[in-house]
């Protein structure tokens, strides 16, 4: 006969994670790790398993259970945790440490990493407030989860992978295997980080976009202190990346980084981004609004973003056009006026229309061209458009009339201002061979 037996709450079959060791309930007098009433059944952790802390009493603990260096199976602060602040010995971390709370997570003892371990903030920040460092050739550091990772000292030289959100650097990373972010990682701070530098995400220099990011080594010549970038470079004008050696913004495989600055952070006086001790290779890809210059101030060596003091920029860019059809003389819609005479007439470089077009009239001595002005074609000191009506008798000769950024009543030009200019240009119909003339609106600038 077969029986199927139940059994339900019976003691000590409770399961629980494997390798999982006591957690921290804070329920003893102070914050010692050696208080055994600090812990589930008042029992003691030993180092080897995974230490959780959870609760919201005792947060301010201490270490004094375990000597300095002890192997260490990994720190978990469970779901609800407040905020800790764990001092005391160091540990030798062979597991995680892992942020399941919504609370800043600080660790101010020393951590050691020997082997591959992660820093997995999940729910919550996480600040490594003492020393960190590498123990053997086999340390490997990998950041995950999306809230940030902030490293404030330390001496480690291992590998280090930032693989989602934030790590941000206050401290020095001394030479060492090269720093790597993942294309869901962002690299920030203002410490230094003494060592190669490989961006596919988001390099973010500064706190909240305030301060220096330094990388690389003094060394311009030593690959250990190249740093590339093939995401992003976000710059708020308030921030800089200084690179000691060389700054790529391309690779190997053809890919480009892009720049993100917001409008405000722009002006058309050059804003500082980045410098570099070595050479720099490929480009930025950014708004057609922005001017990058990536051989800047008295050294050459600063790249500088500026918006130039030219409204043709603006007009193209907020027509649609892009670097590869903005040229003054090209005619995306193939509809006869070049980009810079839509500019000037206030057409759409992408559309056909004869709406803008000029248009001819005479009375009982000339010949009159009619045409409309807009304000972005006038009154730029860096690059001035130079307009004028023209007339040939024969499309060989042809004499110009210069069109005046002023208002003008008199003379063969007359301006009528409203929210554009209409310009009219009369020409003597005398001055026709046979009763023939041509004209015709020309202009030229420069970008």
């Amino acid at each position: 006969m077969l029986r199927l037996v139940l059994i339900l709450g019976m003691p000590g079959l409770l399961s629980c994670p494997a390798g999982a060791g006591n957690a921290w309930d804070g329920e003893g007098a102070d914050g010692k790790w050696s208080t055994a009433a600090n812990w589930d059944a008042n029992t003691l952790p030993t180092a080897s398993t995974l230490i959780q802390f959870g609760g919201t009493s005792q947060l301010a603990s201490s270490n004094d259970l375990f000597s300095a260096g002890a192997v260490s199976g990994g720190l978990q602060f469970n779901a609800g945790a407040g905020p800790f602040v764990i001092t005391g010995n160091g540990l030798s971390l062979t597991g995680n440490v892992t942020n399941n709370s919504a609370s800043l997570q600080t660790i101010s003892l020393p951590l050691s990493i020997s082997g591959a371990s992660i820093i997995d903030a999940a729910s919550g920040p996480i600040t490594l407030g003492g020393v960190l460092s590498a123990s053997g050739a086999n340390a490997a550091l990998m950041k995950n989860g999306s809230h940030p990772l902030t490293l404030t000292t330390g001496s480690y030289s291992g590998s280090l992978t930032v693989n989602q959100g934030t790590l941000n650097v206050l401290g020095t990373l001394p030479n060492g295997v090269a720093v790597t972010v993942g294309m869901a990682g962002t690299l920030s701070g203002t410490g230094s980080i003494n060592r190669a530098v490989n961006i596919a995400g988001n390099i973010y220099p500064g706190v909240d976009g305030i301060g220096t990011l330094s990388t690389g080594r003094p060394s311009p010549t030593s690959t250990l202190g190249n740093t590339t970038i093939t995401g992003q470079l976000t710059a708020t004008g308030n921030n800089k990346l200084m690179v000691n050696g060389n700054l790529a913004f391309s690779d190997s495989t053809g890919r480009f980084a892009t720049l993100n600055i917001s409008e405000s952070a722009v002006s058309a006086t050059p804003v500082v981004i980045a410098e570099y001790t070595g050479t720099v290779s490929g480009m930025l890809g950014a708004q057609l609004t922005y001017i990058v210059e990536y051989h800047g101030g008295a050294n050459g060596r600063q790249v500088t973003v500026m918006r130039p003091d030219d409204s043709y920029w603006y007009w193209a860019y907020g027509k649609g056009l892009t670097l590869a059809n903005l040229a003054l003389d090209q005619d995306p819609d193939h509809d006869g006026f070049s980009n810079l005479m839509e500019f000037i007439l206030g057409g759409n470089p992408l559309a056909r229309s004869g709406n803008s077009a000029p248009t001819l009239t005479t009375d009982a001595d000339n010949f009159i061209f009619h045409f409309v002005r807009t304000d972005d074609a006038k009154y730029n000191s860096l690059h001035p458009t130079i307009l004028k009506t023209q007339w040939s008798t024969d499309l060989s000769q042809w004499n110009d009339i210069i069109i005046p950024d002023n208002i003008s009543g008199s003379g063969p030009v007359t301006v009528v201002r409203t929210t554009v200019d209409y310009v009219s240009v009369a020409i003597p119909k005398a001055s026709a061979v046979n009763g023939r003339m041509f004209i015709r609106l020309a202009a030229s600038r420069t970008l």
